[in-house]
């Protein structure tokens, strides 16, 4: 899994294409076709100009659908290639490699076809199906299309994916891609077309069933809720948010027109239905007026907003285009787009269940070195007074893999004092913690931990008005070869949202991420198509921990300490279990122990390779808590 930054999307009021996308049939009249059946063409020129040797990039064919899950490294979406004659063969290019960093000279990947005949052809229309993923390079400035009429001498560019940057990543799967070529290629008798790749470190790019055809092969009418690109809609902040915390939000979403000719008329409404109901609770337009053949509008907030009941529901939004010619469009389908979020009664969320376990890549470490990671959610509270962080409910994909390993739990309050929409360690306040040690038989279930003040163990953890909460899951492993997967949903796409929000100048996130000990937590994660499972519950009855008298006993000496503590423990009543955790003044536990029928020992401690500073030491019992500070100077 590699990580990506910026997602904020440059967009235009309205861009009128000179290609066109589309997931229509292909009805018009072909003269040339190629889908890959029978493999690459042997007279077909592919090769890369610029790598270094071994690490070339150039397209090979299969007859796999499944074949690109490796380069599509965990993306759902595009691990099998989905082409209308996929099954029967494709081609694909793996820029990935399965390097584990970027290569020092990037790819030029260069496939030529070989002539092809388009004397007597007054119009030639060129149709493609493909699918890319980048990561380093756009894909609208780097993965194009080449047209030649005189041997390859000059070249004629076109853009095969306009707009789709490394903050958008993905085509859709198909993407459909038709370009007007007569300019060019119309009467001509010997016709090159090259398919040309400038790539960095990116996923992949598939390609099938190119054709040519001697009429325009778009419908005339086919309007769609977002891009060609891929869908670009705005859903709610949280997929679950407590009673307590709702708050107003607003719309957004992209159009095109898809079709041949201009549509008019053309209106985007968005209808919110609770509870399954046929009854719009609140509904909202957008008036485009003409929208032209082969355009794309983009960023248009929706004007109002709407705010949930204070009670839980469930909801289903949803945006519907419309124009004059609806009953003649050619796909229906592609007219609406729905999202779902719910109202809890405490729970906050991103999700409503995992869909897949994610990790950061291998390529994140050194050889040999440790795995450290945090992944996470960003909360948004409100009204914070009178309420408190209770528990955070995360989901393991491997417990099994890895019993005895510990998963740290923060909360964390975040200010972005520089609007720089990332977290550093000097905007975060923590609240909370809590500690999970891995038994190996949670297997998919959702797991609970209490989280608690790591100074005085107190659970008393209040919240403040109008503020953002950080909920993290913390790793550390071992040594270099223990992983942890966590629980990961990718069904709900946050990326207009976060567009959305930001315009509006109240920004909301989703997931937060930091890899190898980083200080600042990325708000892009992984990409803001997916996000952890790790939720946060909050309650109006905080929960104090009973302090043990002071008939229970602890001392700690020396202190300071260099090289070993000594506890005295004498408790009042005999401890049917006893739990000894110690804390360092970051809230990172050193000591997590367990004992039975304990109430009179003597624990000794190595502290000679611990930092110089105070630590907590805690002991719970079944009747309260008693912590003792302690200092240790190297």
């Amino acid at each position: 899994m590699k990580l990506t930054f910026t997602i904020k999307k440059q967009g235009f009021l309205l861009i009128l294409l000179a290609l066109f996308m589309s997931n229509q049939a292909l009805n018009a009249q072909v003269f040339w076709s190629e889908d890959f059946s029978n493999g690459l063409p042997s007279d077909w020129v592919n090769e890369d100009i610029t790598s270094v040797a071994g690490e070339e990039v150039i397209f090979v064919h299969t007859t796999d659908v499944n074949e690109i899950a490796g380069p599509a490294l965990g993306n759902a979406e595009t691990s099998v290639m989905m082409s209308s004659t996929g099954d029967n063969g494709y081609i694909y290019a793996n820029s990935d490699r399965g390097l584990s960093a970027a290569p020092a000279v990037n790819h030029t990947t260069e496939l030529t076809t070989s002539a092809i005949d388009c004397s007597g052809q007054d119009v030639v229309f060129f149709r493609v199906e493909s699918v890319i993923g980048v990561f380093d390079q756009d894909a609208n400035l780097n993965a194009i299309l080449q047209v030649s009429t005189d041997g390859g001498n000059a070249w004629t560019d076109y853009e095969l994916f306009p707009g789709l940057t490394t903050s958008v990543r993905w085509s859709d799967n198909p993407a459909v891609t038709v370009v007007d070529l007569s300019a060019q290629a119309a009467n001509q008798s010997e016709v090159f077309i090259r398919f040309r790749w400038f790539g960095g470190w990116e996923y992949f790019w598939a390609i099938d069933d190119i054709s040519l055809t001697s009429d325009n092969p778009r419908p005339p009418h086919d309007m769609t809720v977002n891009s060609p690109l891929g869908d670009f809609y705005a859903i709610a902040p949280n997929a679950v948010t407590p009673a307590s915390q709702i708050e107003p939000f607003g719309f957004l979403a992209d159009v095109a027109n898809i079709g041949s000719e201009d549509q008019s008329n053309v209106n985007l409404n968005i209808s919110i239905f609770q509870n399954n109901s046929n009854n719009a609770s609140y509904s909202g337009d957008l008036a485009y007026g003409t929208v032209a053949a082969g355009a794309i509008v983009e960023n248009q907030i929706i004007p109002g907003f709407f705010t949930p009941d204070a009670a839980p529901a469930s909801y289903t939004g949803t945006y519907t285009i419309s124009s004059d010619s609806t009953s003649l469009d050619a796909d229906m389908d592609n007219n609406v787009q729905d999202f779902a979020f719910e109202v809890s009664e405490t729970v906050f969320a991103k999700e409503t269940g995992a869909t897949r376990a994610v990790r950061p890549a291998d390529a994140n470490w050194a050889d040999g070195e440790a795995h450290s990671w945090a992944y996470g959610n960003c909360f948004y509270v409100p009204n914070g007074t009178g309420w408190y962080g209770k528990s955070v409910e995360f989901g393991l994909a491997n417990a099994d893999e890895i019993p005895g390993q510990q998963v740290t739990l923060w909360l964390y309050k975040w200010e972005d004092a520089n609007g720089d929409l990332q977290s550093q360690d000097d905007e975060r306040t923590r609240v909370a913690v809590g500690f999970h040690e891995i038994a190996g038989t949670e297997a998919d279930e959702i797991i609970s931990v209490d989280l608690f003040n790591f100074l005085d163990n107190s659970v008393v953890n209040p919240l403040e008005d109008d503020s953002y909460y950080l909920v993290m899951a913390d790793f550390t492993s071992p040594d270099a070869t223990t992983d942890l997967l966590l629980q990961a949903s990718e069904a709900y796409d946050y990326s207009a949202m976060n567009f959305l929000a930001d315009s509006l100048q109240a920004p909301r996130y989703a997931a937060f991420l930091a890899i190898g000990g980083e200080s600042e937590y990325s708000s892009t994660g992984f990409g803001l198509d997916i996000v952890p499972v790790v939720r946060l519950t909050i309650t109006d009855e905080p929960v104090s921990v009973e302090e043990l008298t002071d008939n229970n006993k602890i001392e700690v000496y020396p202190n300071p300490a260099r090289s070993i503590i000594t506890a005295d423990v004498e408790l009042e009543e005999v401890a049917s279990e006893l739990n000894i955790r110690i804390v360092d003044v970051e809230g990172r536990l050193i000591v997590n122990e367990y004992f039975d029928n304990i109430q009179k020992n003597q624990f000794t401690y190595d502290v000679s390779k611990w930092t110089s500073g105070a630590y907590f030491m805690h002991l719970v019992t079944e009747k309260g808590v008693k912590t003792k500070r302690f200092m240790v100077q190297q």
